[in-house]
């Protein structure tokens, strides 16, 4: 089992490469393939983006893998909670229904000055 944590202090494109670089190279550690990491990569960058555009605020990240991975974003905005948007017409809103399908389980932490995005995804 590994555990990785990476503190990134942006919140714009480049964390979210950082992000991704830094999940690749902990799941590579552990022996996973690049194909299997598809799923992750995903939602990490979904959950990274939300916190980019809707908390605008950095974002932590911090990743555990025994077998699957248990995954948390965690930004500094407590008020804009994620929430799954009903269909309907307008633009975008697909991020939270595109986590919701590529893992086991999600959730949604807050606290006094910060939310945390936790999902959990098996391996593929």
């Amino acid at each position: 089992m590994r555990d990785g944590a990476v503190q990134l202090h942006g919140a714009d494109g480049r964390a979210r490469s950082t992000t991704r670089a830094a999940l690749t190279e902990l799941l590579l550690a552990e022996g996973w393939a690049v194909e299997e990491m598809g799923d992750v990569l995903l939602a990490a960058d979904e959950l990274a983006c939300n916190a980019v555009m809707h908390a605008r605020t950095s974002f932590d990240v911090h990743c555990k893998v025994d077998g699957h991975v248990e995954l948390e974003i965690a930004d500094h905005d407590p008020h804009h909670l994620p929430v799954l948007r009903a269909d309907d017409d307008r633009p975008g809103g697909f991020g939270l229904r595109i986590v919701e399908r590529v893992t086991r389980q999600w959730e949604v932490k807050r606290r006094a000055d910060s939310k945390v995005v936790r999902v959990i995804l098996d391996r593929r």
